[in-house]
């Protein structure tokens, strides 16, 4: 696949830009930027987009009609977050083509290439976020910039950055291109261990460190072995680059959370039933996967651990005259979520509080690799 590519000199065939710090050329850091501009429709699922959009209309025409409807039963000051919540949804579905750079003129000559692969970005806002995380040299917003224009059913990402920016952001949109040669295969193991044993893997509480390869891998699981940690949960799952997947592994506890007074027939005769309820406790991973670089992909890993705190306490109510017994459980919960760059057969380690038992902790040892697909 041809990657298109249109290079612009300042001011050549552009309408005035608030916003690409073109004023700042005096300076010698900005004399070194570039402009170019590079088709990305191809790469946005615009399904999702639009699925994402749409659900955003609803949720800004729902409060509307809640605030229409009872203004008067609202209190002023949680007026404030509906009134901010709607100016936030009503912006983000709005097209960026007023923040504009370039003049119309230059789509005549600009070919854009048609769908392929999987589309691995959510939307436009999604991959410039990629490209402000990942890029190399780093990319730096006091002088750097990247902007989106639309036109028709097309889009441009004006971008203005250094000679090897560009050459890092056209590499990554090629390789956006190839995904839909390879999947991501992530597996994941969470042990849990006492907090006396945990100086061992070198790592502050909440935070997460890359393994680069497996033989560092192999390192931190010869760790477990002498610090006597317990595997608990071995999740492991597959899927396409830039598709976020998630897997759940739990078990459900049930509670009597209150009783109610009921009428049964024949009689009537009026008896107590108990109002059941449900809570779902255990592991819970997401992972999303993009090629960053030659055999450097982006991680994203949120991580959610919860267990429902033991003894469960009780107390007593009465219901009609009888003394019944309902539960109250706590559902605990550790989380955490990270970007990482990882070459294929890399990894990471993750620290967590385990608040069910505060002379534990736990530690989530993740494994990613790049699959081949025919």
């Amino acid at each position: 696949m041809i990657s298109y590519l249109l290079t612009l000199t300042l001011g050549a065939s552009l309408t005035p830009m608030t916003n690409l710090s073109v004023s700042a050329l005096s300076d010698q850091a900005a004399q070194e930027q570039k402009l170019e501009l590079y088709a990305i429709e191809e790469f946005i699922d615009t399904k999702y987009e639009q699925k994402r959009m749409f659900e955003q209309r609803m949720a800004v025409d729902l409060l509307k009609a809640a605030m229409a409807s009872n203004t008067e039963d609202i209190p002023f000051m949680e007026g404030i977050p509906l009134l901010g919540a709607i100016a936030l949804m009503d912006a983000g579905t709005k097209s960026e083509q007023q923040e504009i750079g370039v003049d119309s003129a230059a789509w005549s000559s600009f070919l854009v290439a048609g769908k392929v692969g999987p589309e691995p970005f959510q939307g436009e806002k999604d991959l410039m976020e990629y490209l402000t995380t990942y890029m190399q040299p780093p990319f730096d917003k006091n002088v750097q910039s990247l902007k989106v224009q639309r036109h028709a059913k097309d889009r441009l990402l004006i971008a203005y950055l250094l000679p090897e920016q560009h050459k890092w952001t056209a590499e990554f949109l090629e390789m956006q291109r190839q995904c839909s040669t390879w999947q991501a295969m992530v597996s994941a193991k969470v042990y849990v261990g006492e907090s006396a044993n945990m100086k061992e893997f070198e790592l502050t509480l909440g935070d997460a460190r890359a393994l680069g390869n497996a033989a560092e891998i192999q390192l931190i699981e010869e760790r477990m072995k002498r610090a006597q940690m317990e595997m608990i949960h071995s999740p492991q799952l597959i899927t396409y680059p830039g598709k976020q997947a998630d897997i759940v592994v739990e078990s459900q506890i049930s509670y009597i959370a209150n009783w109610n007074l009921v009428q049964i027939y024949p009689g009537p005769v009026e008896i107590a039933d108990p109002e059941i309820k449900v809570l779902d406790e255990g592991l819970g991973l997401k992972t999303r996967v993009v090629q960053v670089g030659a055999n450097l992909y982006g991680l994203n890993v949120a991580l959610e651990y919860s267990k429902v705190k033991h003894p469960i306490p009780t107390r007593s109510i009465d219901v009609s005259g009888n003394d019944l017994q309902i539960s109250m459980p706590e559902l605990l919960s550790s989380q955490i979520e990270t970007k990482l760059a990882l070459p294929s057969g890399g990894g990471a380690l993750f620290r967590l509080q385990n608040k069910t038992d505060p002379g534990k902790e736990l530690l989530m040892l993740v494994e990613f690799h790049s699959l081949k697909t025919n």
